[in-house]
Order: structure tokens, then sequence, then C-alpha cells
């Protein structure tokens, strides 16, 4: 019902700015802009919205030709040191130095990295499957040196502890789309558990099976916080300015791993 109403209010709207013509409708949606702060992209969404209603309707708008596209500004990202990467990763511990070492040395986002299941790390071929990336692609990534014995060590732990709940009649996980269906028998399986789990289960709403998810992103993103805070760093850094440091050697794998090997320390991952 919302949708069809959602629909409606945005065919009348058109309908509306088409009847008033250019100059009233370029007043109206100036000051509109103002008062809402809408989003630059929203403006694009309109004028399309409005080639298509003038398409069904079989009335041209000869004027909506001349009307300035929004364009999305150019953004800088804010990009850190070498001397600030290593004064991030020394003040990770464990699982976060992990995370953050996999974010910084692999180009993940953060939602890629918790999402991440035990089948898409091939430590063969030292590299990373990402799944439903952004825009919904898959993309192949580098698996730095430096967190290889790290994250077999983690694997190991994840397998005990995935061992003992299938014991105890858990360990299964969620599935993406109808994989669940298809696969009944694949939600408990080894290779489809996540690597970095949550601390605990929970009822998953949509089952009512009792699993457990991965990490939450906002922990991720809190531990990569209070150590930005305990660095004092004068740069506004957050697990996505992992990527991007400012050196000679960016982008280098043996350079992002010796870098890493800087930071590292004894680790219970």
């Amino acid at each position: 019902m919302s949708i069809g109403l959602r629909a409606s209010s945005c065919i009348l709207i058109s309908v509306i700015r088409v009847t008033w013509g250019p100059s009233k409708w370029r007043r109206f949606d100036a000051s509109r802009s103002r008062k809402a702060g809408r989003r630059i992209d929203a403006e694009s969404s309109q004028k399309r919205n409005l080639v298509s209603l003038s398409r069904g309707i079989g009335a041209g708008i000869a004027w909506l030709d001349n009307v300035e596209r929004a364009k999305q500004p150019q953004r800088l990202p804010v990009v850190l040191t070498q001397a600030e990467v290593q004064a991030l990763l020394s003040r990770l511990t464990d699982t976060q130095w992990l995370i953050a070492g996999l974010l910084y040395g692999t180009g993940m986002r953060v939602l890629e990295v918790a999402r991440l299941r035990v089948k898409d790390v091939e430590f063969a071929r030292k590299g990373i499957l990402v799944r439903d990336g952004k825009g919904y692609k898959d993309r192949v990534t580098m698996l730095p040196l430096v967190l290889v014995n790290p994250l077999r060590e983690r694997l190991k732990r994840v397998k005990a502890l995935h061992d003992n709940e299938r014991a105890a009649g858990f360990g299964a996980v969620y599935l993406p789309l109808a994989l669940e269906k298809k696969y009944p028998n694949a939600a408990a399986g080894w290779m489809w558990q996540y690597v970095f789990l949550a601390s605990k289960g929970s009822v998953d709403t949509r089952s009512g099976e009792k699993r457990r998810h991965h990490v939450q992103h906002q922990a991720i993103q809190r531990a990569i916080k209070h150590a930005v805070r305990e660095a004092s760093f004068t740069t506004a850094a957050t697990p996505h300015t992992l990527p991007f440091v400012r050196d000679s050697g960016f982008g280098c794998l043996p350079e992002r791993d010796r870098r890493l090997a800087l930071a590292s320390h004894k680790l219970n991952v």
C-alpha cells in the first residue's frame, strides 16, 4: 500500500511540474532544496521521472532538455601515512588487528570482511574471493603473506567452535538467496561458516532457528575509532580509510606486508 501511495505522489508531483513549466519549477525546486537539503542524485532521478512520464502520456517536454543535470561533486579521500598506519595497527589486538589488517592489506570494505566465509579464503592462491561487493559484483583480491598464519590460526579456532556447536545441535549460518532451500544441509557445513563470528548465537527472526551470525560491522568501526582516538590522529580516519596510504610503495604487496609485520605482535585470533 505504501509503495502505491509513494508512486502516486511521485506521479502527481511530476504532473504538477509539467503544468507549471520551467520557470516556476526552478523557483520551487531551489526553495525546496534549500529547506530539505536533498541529495544531488535525487534531482537526476526526478528528471528521469519527468522524461518517462512525458513518454507515457505522449506529450514531449521541450524545455526539459535545457535543464542542467545535477552533478555529483568530487571528494578526495582521507589518506594515512605509513607512521599513522603503524600507530593504528599497533593499538589493535587479536581479532581486531586481523580484521584491520585485511581492510588495509586487501582493500576490502567493512561489510565484506565481516561477511567473509571460509570457502572464500584461498591460501594456495594467496587470494580472497569477495562475494556481493559494491554493485553486487564478485571480485578477487590479494591475501597479504603476513596474514596467512594468523588467518589459519583463526580458522582453527572457528572450526573447533563449529564442531562443538554441531555436537550440540546448532552450527548453522544464514545462506544467501534461495541456497538454503536448494541445499538444506549446506547451512551447517564448514565451508559456509563465517570467518569472523559474533560473540554469541541468536535466534534468526526469518527462520526461527538459533544461529551464530557474523561479527557486526559496528563493532569493527568502534574498535578502529577507539584506536584512532588513542593514537591522537589529526585526520578523521575510519575503516574505509585503511586502503589509502601515502607512500612510494602504495599498492605494492611486499611493502604492505612489511608495514603489517612492523605493527604485528602476539596474537590470539
